[in-house]
């Protein structure tokens, strides 16, 4: 393996910016020291500056909740029913199989789940499931 001399410095600094820590914990934005150099500069302006469409890396760093569990079922019924593209292909087509199954995933959830949700977690579970099935029943009548 190639070493550089200990009094050289290294040829890129690698920097944890990650939002999480290994607990799922949100870290402090300033917690450890920083060398106040330009992407750390730029880290304290992100609240003026346009934030960026959601990558699938970025997704990654989220840590899974309930509500984006119900919305990741819910984007998928939405791809059965025909209403949002397909990742894959990115075409629009409907897949009235999936669109139930999925459905009745949420319908479950609803009942197994009941009383034991909070107030937040509760109303997106019902919204989701009542927008879902209208508009089920509208594109396959």
């Amino acid at each position: 393996m190639n070493k550089q001399p200990e009094d050289q410095e290294p040829a890129f600094k690698v920097v944890d910016r990650r939002r999480f820590d290994e607990e799922g914990r949100e870290k402090e934005c300033c917690d450890h020291d920083h060398s106040h150099d330009h992407a750390h500069a730029h880290a304290h302006t992100h609240e003026a500056q346009p934030q960026p469409r959601e990558t699938p890396t970025a997704r990654e760093a989220m840590p899974m909740s309930f509500s984006l569990f119900i919305q990741t079922l819910a984007h998928q019924a939405m791809m059965g029913l025909g209403l949002v593209p397909w990742p894959d292909s990115g075409l629009v087509k409907q897949d009235k199989t999936l669109a139930k199954e999925t459905i009745d995933l949420l319908q479950m959830l609803k009942s197994k789940t009941e009383n034991n949700l909070d107030k937040n977690e509760q109303e997106l579970l019902e919204g989701m499931l009542y927008q879902l099935q209208v508009a089920y029943v509208e594109i396959f009548k």
